[in-house]
């Protein structure tokens, strides 16, 4: 499932990257906000994924400098807190709204 998760961000990324106005998603922000209301596994995974792939693409396409002890739980936190005070996001793909919530809750210094 996480190699699925991560095949669709960087798909998604590359459809991005060469300007499509269209980009699509498996996961939505009003899923994804459903699933982490009580912690649900899906949830913790699709963060989990989500924060690897960031990581392994922040320096060079993010605005993302997430601190080294940051857990999965306070991701899922920032991203769920995110989600609720932006329900006008929430038909957007999961993926970037989680980009959004990062960036916003730990930019970098640039």
């Amino acid at each position: 499932m996480r190699v699925l998760l991560l095949v669709a961000i960087v798909l998604a990324a590359a459809s991005a990257a060469n300007g499509a106005s269209r980009i699509l998603a498996f996961v939505h922000g009003n899923d994804l906000y459903q699933r982490c209301q009580d912690r649900n596994p899906e949830c913790m995974s699709y963060v989990t994924g989500l924060a690897d792939m960031s990581e392994m693409v922040a320096q060079r396409l993010t605005n993302i400098c997430r601190p080294p002890a940051v857990t999965i739980e306070q991701l899922v936190d920032v991203l769920t807190s995110w989600l609720k005070a932006n329900p006008a996001e929430r038909h957007r793909p999961a993926a970037t709204l989680a980009g959004m919530a990062f960036a916003e809750a730990w930019p970098c210094d640039r």
